[in-house]
């Protein structure tokens, strides 16, 4: 299989970390963006009803300055009426006297009770009694009047003090405002999810770099691995020879050598396991050959390939428990998957301690139970484990190993759909459990 193609087909195939960043970005811009739109929305808003009411309060003000221009011009009584050439449509003006009668009214009909309380007056002998006001009209209809009252004197003695107030229908205005504010809320709500789309596309851009260096660092550890299996290997059939002709060898000679062939057998080990982990990442349903698999019979074989290591170790393998369902499942990827757990259970098992392998059926698969009595792993630690080359505290770091096994059976049941999980408490061992669907 080339490169090229296993790229394409793990496009996605990222560590969680780069994915969590972009998410991560993508919602911090997101947010911010958000906050500053929203900002900004609120100033327009309020802009636009700032304007609206200060052109009509200019109108207002206008309205009642020409109708006392109009009162003096014309020495109109009290009983007249004002000319209609002052007000257009959707405009009233009130004359009231002073004690708040009406005396009369042209245009738009509003309510006839000035209703202006008494520590009001001051304010209206300031100019500056603004009010917007709701009635329903004669035909049952709810009309909005943003309105101007002042305390006028007219020139003509026998008019006295007038207070003078006029109107204009703004209920077009509060719809043309309402419709904004709708439109500009509207566009808010639906901003973040425009927002979120090109955030998380912008920082797919910025981090497109890291990926590119993640596959090249993926394509390398695939390449070195595999060129590293030749020499490792001419190495050890060198080593082997010498060390058959042992007898005839200085001590210092043969101990050398002896070095040399642990030191290339850690190595060839790293290496494979290197091997495995790229091969794990390149792993996809494409290239998979599912059957259906005796896993009773599997585990068997797999205690069988590890009892000498169990062995060595003076670890006894307990198998418990069998099952007869038969998963469709890649059968060497899930020995790979068992075989790396049950080898950590073995390398950080005490001597002289069982390791347990119990099956079990469950409700939708098979359950795999690898427990050994070792030093258990802290809570905080138990994530971190799946990381590869991580090795968790010191009281296990005495003991050899890459610290990849767990991360390659991590990566395999991702693509599998086996899911692995754990329970553990310092000192008093670890289960992990083996979740394989049917």
């Amino acid at each position: 299989m080339s490169w090229v193609k296993t790229k394409k087909d793990n496009t996605n195939d990222y560590p969680k970390s780069i994915k969590r960043a972009r998410l991560i970005w993508t919602a911090i811009f997101t947010v911010s963006i958000f906050a500053i739109v929203l900002f900004f929305s609120v100033i327009i808003i309020r802009i636009q009803q700032s304007m609206l009411y200060s052109r009509l309060d200019s109108r207002l003000v206008e309205l009642t300055n020409l109708s006392q221009n109009a009162l003096d011009l014309f020495r109109m009584q009290t009983t007249d009426s004002l000319p209609a050439f002052l007000f257009e449509e959707g405009q009233s003006i009130q004359v009231y006297g002073p004690a708040g009668n009406l005396r009369f009214t042209i245009g738009e009909r509003m309510p006839e009770n000035l209703n202006v309380p008494e520590n009001s007056r001051s304010e209206m002998n300031r100019d500056q009694f603004f009010r917007t006001i709701r009635f329903t009209d004669n035909t049952g209809e709810t009309r909005t009047f943003r309105t101007y009252s002042r305390i006028i004197q007219p020139k003509l003695p026998a008019l006295g003090e007038l207070i003078v107030r006029t109107g204009i229908d703004i209920e077009d205005i509060v719809e043309e405002k309402s419709q904004f504010q709708r439109k500009v809320i509207l566009f808010v709500f639906f901003f973040p999810f425009l927002s979120f789309i090109m955030t998380y596309i912008l920082t797919g851009m910025v981090l497109q770099p890291v990926k590119d260096n993640y596959n090249l660092l993926r394509k390398f550890s695939f390449d070195a691995s595999h060129e590293l299996k030749t020499p490792l290997a001419i190495i050890q059939m060198s080593t082997g020879m010498l060390l058959g002709k042992r007898d005839k060898l200085d001590d210092s000679v043969s101990k050398k050598l002896i070095s040399i062939d642990n030191a290339t057998q850690r190595m060839d080990h790293l290496v494979k396991q290197l091997l495995q982990l790229a091969r794990a990442q390149e792993y996809s349903e494409t290239n998979a050959t599912n059957e259906k698999t005796d896993v009773a019979l599997l585990i068997k074989s797999i205690i069988e390939e590890y009892q000498p290591y169990a062995q060595k170790r003076y670890v006894e393998l307990d198998l418990l428990g069998t099952t007869q369902k038969k998963p469709l499942i890649d059968k060497n990827i899930l020995r790979m998957i068992i075989g790396n757990i049950l080898e950590n259970a073995i390398k950080f098992s005490p001597e002289n301690r069982p390791v347990e392998i119990r099956i079990e059926d469950s409700k939708n698969g098979i359950t795999v139970r690898v427990k050994d009595f070792g030093p258990g792993i802290k809570p905080e630690e138990q994530e971190k484990i799946f990381e590869r080359f991580y090795k968790v505290d010191k009281s296990r770091h005495n003991h050899s190993g890459s610290g990849m096994g767990l991360s390659i059976a991590k990566e395999y049941a991702k693509k599998t759909g086996i899911k692995i999980e754990l329970e553990s408490e310092p000192d008093t061992g670890t289960e992990f459990f083996i979740k394989i669907p049917c």
